[in-house]
């Protein structure tokens, strides 16, 4: 019994002898016919227009892959995002570089803030991702006091997710000249 397992030892250790011996014999043989000079260093991409990225890659025998496409605050449209293999590795040449190019910032349309309150109009934009930007004051007939006249950009303009949208608020209706006159006497008797 003991010799059967000794040579069924034996018999373990050559084959896994001749497994190592093979193993690094194919490789030596592909490295001399597949060669080391195939291979290229990987080009820094990120943030270049896909098509100058494209031309770069195809100038070192790389092919590029889109892989995906995301929004993007800081990357603008069609720009690449993040690229795989990352910039300055090496590889092989004829090997796909994967890359995410930019849909550029979220748009969101600009609601319609028209003849309401400044309150009404936060709390809709805040609810679409938009700043209350800049307030001005203008006199109307048509629009009631403290009520917005219109928003800077326009309702339905479609901005980047975070801008800010300014807004003109009404004073209510141009008072007569005789008004502003007493207004006036008012404002000057009273610093006496």
């Amino acid at each position: 019994m003991t010799i059967k397992i000794k040579a069924l030892l034996t018999a373990a250790g050559i084959m896994i002898f001749l497994f190592l011996v093979g193993f690094f014999a194919i490789n030596i043989v592909m490295n001399i016919f597949v060669g080391t000079g195939n291979e290229v260093t990987v080009p820094d991409i990120v943030g270049l227009p896909f098509d100058v990225a494209r031309k770069i890659c195809m100038d070192l025998n790389l092919y590029v892959q889109q892989v995906d496409m995301r929004h993007d605050d800081e990357i603008g449209l069609n720009r690449v995002i993040s690229q795989s293999p990352a910039a300055h590795k090496t590889t092989k040449i004829n090997r796909t570089v994967e890359v995410v190019v930019s849909k550029g910032p979220e748009l969101v349309r600009v609601p319609y803030l028209d003849n309401i309150t400044e309150l009404e109009a936060k709390i809709r934009l805040d609810n679409i991702g938009l700043l209350l930007g800049e307030r001005s004051f203008r006199y109307s007939d048509e629009v009631a006091k403290d009520r917005i006249i219109y928003s800077q950009p326009l309702a339905d303009d479609f901005v980047p997710r975070g801008s800010r949208v300014n807004i003109v608020i009404s004073l209510g209706p141009l008072p007569d000249a005789s008004q502003r006159r007493d207004r006036f006497r008012d404002i000057l008797d009273g610093m006496d």
